[in-house]
């Protein structure tokens, strides 16, 4: 579900350029970047493309990305039992 999810926003995600033109959004993967591409291009090599892990890297890494961005943190609970 988080997959179809993921592909129906990166089909619809739009961005203005300079000159005032919606385009699509693209993503270009390099493989051989130096560190003065950022930390970021290295991330995305090293993601694991298989099926297993997408959803663990979504929870474990974008969900927290997201919510720093606005300035919220995630905490993972113990569920309580009722007494």
């Amino acid at each position: 579900m988080a997959r179809m999810e993921h592909d129906e926003w990166w089909k619809r995600r739009m961005w203005t350029d300079p000159e005032g033109v919606e385009r699509r959004v693209s993503l270009r993967l390099q493989s051989d970047g130096t560190w003065h591409d950022g930390p970021h291009c290295r991330e995305f090599e090293e993601l694991d493309p298989s099926t297993r892990d997408y959803n663990h890297d979504v929870i474990a890494k974008v969900y927290p990305a997201l919510a720093a961005m606005f300035g919220y943190g995630i905490r993972r609970v113990q569920p309580t039992t009722g007494s």
